[in-house]
Order: structure tokens, then C-alpha cells, then sequence
């Protein structure tokens, strides 16, 4: 059984101001029997983010949430999903923490295996 990676953020992460919400992109998971959702933010981030996986199917119909992973500056997040659907949205939201102001930083890797 091989693993393949399904989906990445760009290449040094995504930047994300505090108070403001981002869709990173949709994931086609219908190939895998299983996922695994690794999520990081780095160091010197602003604040908390919360990344939120959606089940997905159609044109963007947003059936339901799958997961809620909760990052703080400097700290990782892996976790393993039976697929539950075709597809995945997924978003990061730049919490207030602080000053409230600045930006965080966010990588996230879906990697899957099986079917």
C-alpha cells in the first residue's frame, strides 16, 4: 500500500491575518481509504489558528465538518481519518490573541492511502 500526498499549502506556508478566515484549497480524497491531515504553524505567529476540514461534495456544497485542528505558534498536529466523503475543503482562521494584530503562518499536508 503506498502513501501519496494528496494536497500541500505553497512552499513555506500561507500567511493569514489575525481576525480573517481562508479557504487553503478543496482535496480530491475519493482515491484513498484513509488520510492523514498533518498541520503546523510556525514560529513567530501572531496568534492561534484554527484549521477546520469540511466534507465537500458537488460543486463546492459544504456537507458537514470533519475535523477542527487547533495551533498555537510553533506547534503540529497529525491525524488520521477513515475518508468520509469525495472531497475536503480546507480552512485556516487566524484567531485574536494579544495586540490582535500581525499575521500567522500555516502549513498543512493531506496524505493518503489505500483503494
Amino acid at each position: 500500500m503506498s502513501t501519496t500526498l494528496a494536497f500541500r499549502t505553497p512552499l513555506g506556508g500561507v500567511d493569514i491575518p489575525v481576525g480573517e478566515e481562508k479557504r487553503l484549497g478543496v482535496v480530491d480524497v475519493h482515491p484513498f481509504d484513509r488520510i492523514r491531515v498533518v498541520a503546523l504553524e510556525a514560529v513567530g505567529s501572531a496568534g492561534p489558528v484554527v484549521i477546520t476540514l469540511t466534507i465537500t461534495e458537488g460543486d463546492g456544497e459544504q456537507v458537514a465538518f470533519l475535523d477542527t485542528l487547533n495551533l498555537e505558534p510553533h506547534s503540529e498536529i497529525s491525524r488520521v481519518h477513515e475518508v468520509p466523503s469525495t472531497k475536503l475543503s480546507v480552512f485556516a482562521d487566524a484567531q485574536r490573541s494579544g495586540s490582535g494584530s500581525g499575521t500567522s503562518k500555516v502549513g498543512v499536508f493531506i496524505y493518503g492511502s489505500g483503494g
